[in-house]
């Protein structure tokens, strides 16, 4: 079994590790517009749905 095992711990130089750590204060995508969600709400056709929908224990007897 190979097992390739990389150092824990990476030299860097001074130069690149402020470059690194330098604060960048840019906006990216500012052109996109994300699509705004739709807000479900309950109505009542749902509810009539729902009502129409449901059957009860007698009907159900009833019908066997």
């Amino acid at each position: 079994m190979m097992n390739d095992v990389m150092p824990s711990i990476v030299q860097m130089d001074a130069e690149e590790l402020q470059k690194l750590m330098a604060e960048v204060k840019e906006t990216v995508a500012t052109e996109i517009q994300l699509p705004k969600p739709k807000e479900k709400s309950f109505g009542h056709l749902d509810m009539w749905n729902i009502r129409r929908n449901f059957r009860s224990t007698s009907d159900i007897m009833r019908r066997r």
